[in-house]
């Protein structure tokens, strides 16, 4: 399996530690398998065009950036085309997403099986569009990570939720309708822009940079202070397993 993975990364063109792997979920790998999960999960999907943002900035620091999935709705964004090496809605090994990981600087993904490669590897990640916003499975993940979760609108009170309503919210993931917009909810995904600022955050930290100022401090105490109680919430807290500073800074008042 090593000799594949060397050749794998040799006919890309890539070398240990000097590309990133990318993954988001949407809905064409279920609905191209027979008998698929009938519930209603497009709550925790997101474009990969989304990413674009991250991926010019990864592209300036001559990181790779490598885009793995079975079945994958293709990339529209041309900026974005040239950027990426698509792995997705090709006949490959099964075993090369495995290996391709293994050595990758870190991973950009979501709520979706797929994550569990990386942290098989410990690999450290950054995953966007969280959600449902669960800390007994987010407690699973690799030490250092960020999570960025969607935000929740209120659409009867007319307002965003706060994020320890958000972790508390109960719901029943087999369901044939949206668990949120049955409760007057909206989803809202996290922006371009978010994604780009929490990648820099992964990327700095990865490479022992990143210096987390006093407020970034003050509202990541203040943010764990008020989950408490929250299944799981200790034992991520403990692996320092955090929302990013620059997401926590422009949503302050959810806290």
């Amino acid at each position: 399996m090593e000799s594949l993975n060397n050749k794998s990364k040799n006919n890309l063109k890539i070398f240990k530690n000097k590309y990133v792997s990318i993954h988001n979920r949407d809905n064409k790998y279920l609905y191209s398998k027979e008998n698929s999960d009938l519930n209603f999960h497009d709550y925790r999907n997101y474009e990969i065009d989304d990413l674009y943002l991250i991926s010019n900035f990864l592209h300036k620091k001559n990181i790779k950036i490598i885009r793995h999935g079975e079945k994958q709705n293709p990339c529209r964004k041309k900026e974005m085309i040239s950027k990426i090496i698509d792995l997705t809605n090709k006949k490959l090994n099964k075993n090369t997403d495995f290996l391709l990981l293994k050595d990758c600087k870190f991973f950009i993904g979501c709520s979706t099986g797929f994550t569990m490669i990386p942290v098989l590897h410990r690999k450290p990640m950054l995953l966007v569009n969280y959600m449902p916003w669960i800390f007994y499975e987010i407690c699973i993940y690799t030490p250092n990570s960020l999570i960025m979760p969607k935000l929740i609108y209120d659409e009867s009170r007319k307002r965003y939720l706060k994020f320890k309503e958000i972790a508390k919210i109960k719901f029943d993931i087999h369901s044939k309708i949206c668990p949120y917009k049955s409760k007057g909810y909206k989803v809202i995904k996290n922006t371009p822009k978010e994604i780009l600022e929490a990648g820099k955050q992964i990327y700095n930290s990865v490479e022992g940079k990143y210096k987390q100022d006093n407020r970034a401090k003050y509202l990541q105490e203040k943010l764990w202070e008020s989950l408490k109680g929250i299944k799981g919430v200790n034992q991520t807290k403990k692996l320092n397993i955090n929302i990013p500073d620059s997401f926590l800074k422009k949503y302050h008042n959810l806290i």
